[in-house]
């Protein structure tokens, strides 16, 4: 049985003039299904971003107003050589990771993270809908490792857009056009969301 898991972070740093962001990419053996845990929030129609999921140590540096943590972890699994190739992908979010400032605690700063972590579920959902057409005989291996690495790049993309357009999220009409446009691809790629937990 083959069983393995890629996974990128994306930690976006929000300053007055610099947002950093430090992918990762970690290859490795685990358990099918990522294993969550309660300091991570699996994103979900139902359940939005709060100030309260930002539970990280806020830092005192010049210009640092908050850093928000996501991460996009994907696993597969194959039985046999003649089984077909099972694929999870989930958006998550990390709350010790993430953590803003209290004179920063904004409804727009807030609405600025949710579509960024709303970005990851798109792309998760991308991802999903392009493993589902991985022909049955094909080498899971290869094939997920290029599917991924392609729709992590146009992530990166998306996140380096939008902190340009909305200038790190203090331009509220570029935040609400972001919203609009992320909440209306999430729908249109609606066949391929994950499974929802009740909040």
């Amino acid at each position: 049985m083959i069983k393995k898991r890629l996974q990128t972070c994306c930690k976006g740093r929000l300053k007055t003039g610099l947002l950093l962001l430090l992918p990762v990419l970690l290859i490795h053996v685990a358990n099918a299904q990522a294993q969550m845990s309660a300091d991570t929030v699996q994103w979900n129609s139902l359940r939005k971003l709060t100030w309260n999921d930002f539970k990280g140590e806020a830092m005192e540096l010049p210009g640092l107003k908050g850093e928000i943590y996501c991460f996009l972890p994907a696993t597969y699994q194959r039985d046999s050589v003649n089984a077909k190739t099972v694929f999870f992908v989930q958006a998550v979010f990390d709350k010790k990771g993430s953590w803003i400032q209290k004179t920063s605690k904004t409804p727009l700063a807030l609405q600025y993270y949710q579509v960024y972590f709303d970005l990851f579920e798109l792309h998760a959902r991308k991802l999903r809908g392009q493993l589902a057409a991985v022909q049955p005989d094909a080498d899971p291996t290869q094939a997920f490792q290029q599917i991924y690495n392609t729709q992590f790049n146009m992530l990166n993309d998306d996140l380096k857009a939008l902190r340009k357009e909305t200038k790190l999220g203090v331009v509220a009409s570029a935040v609400a056009a972001w919203k609009s446009k992320t909440e209306k691809a999430l729908t249109e790629m609606a066949a391929y969301a994950g499974v929802e937990k009740k909040p």
